[in-house]
């Protein structure tokens, strides 16, 4: 874990992001900063953040008015196994599945703030796709209705120029074994697409990257109003 302030863990975050390139497909590559808080005692880090925090955050990301898109999505997830994923999309009722790997992550405690950032790239695999009225297989509905985890989902999503704000409260079963207590979570991501890696140099998006988490981090109490990445 480093512990810097965020611009410095620059050369870390370029490391990663040339691993994504000797990874293809890119584009079944995740790569998203998310906010929360690293455990002191563990390796542990949790990406649920307090509703105060999350409703600053989306206040001034809805304030500013130069989105290329801004998106809200209802979705059900199954979580499978450790690392398959199916998720039903609650307006039209379609149905798509994918196998989840990470491929590493990076855990950056930022000083004298509250939050956290790390880091995360994985692949995901499409496994299958199921509109509305189609059933899935047999085994694949089986293990959805009696064996998976299940968390709805309500995220709002703000888009410019392959990056995406995605601002999500979790509804979860009363079977997670997370720590809160907490019924309803609340997550903050800043994902990119890794189509990018092939548009402008590794470096620059490490440090772009950066500056939109610490624009986030400066979200939470007020003090910083969104501007068009």
């Amino acid at each position: 874990m480093l512990s810097v302030p965020l611009e410095r863990a620059a050369p870390k975050v370029s490391e990663a992001l040339r691993t994504c390139l000797s990874r293809p497909p890119l584009e079944q590559l995740e790569v998203e900063f998310r906010l929360g808080k690293k455990t002191k005692d563990t390796s542990a880090f949790d990406p649920h953040i307090s509703a105060a925090f999350w409703s600053g955050i989306k206040r001034a990301l809805e304030s500013n008015p130069r989105w290329q898109g801004v998106m809200q999505t209802s979705t059900v997830d199954h979580i499978l196994s450790s690392n398959t994923r199916l998720t039903r999309c609650q307006t039209t009722g379609d149905a798509t599945a994918v196998r989840k790997t990470r491929v590493m992550s990076l855990d950056i405690e930022v000083p004298d703030c509250p939050l956290d950032v790390r880091l995360s790239i994985s692949t995901e695999v499409p496994m299958g796709q199921w509109p509305a009225g189609v059933q899935l297989p047999p085994s694949l509905a089986a293990t959805a209705s009696t064996k998976s985890l299940v968390r709805a989902k309500r995220r709002d999503s703000y888009l410019h120029n392959g990056w995406r704000f995605d601002l999500t409260r979790v509804e979860r079963a009363a079977s997670d074994n997370a720590d809160s207590d907490e019924a309803e979570v609340y997550e903050v991501e800043l994902e990119m697409d890794p189509m990018l890696l092939l548009k402008k140099p590794v470096d620059q998006l490490a440090r772009h990257g950066l500056l939109l988490a610490q624009d986030l981090l400066q979200m939470v109490d007020g003090r910083h109003v969104a501007a068009p990445v």
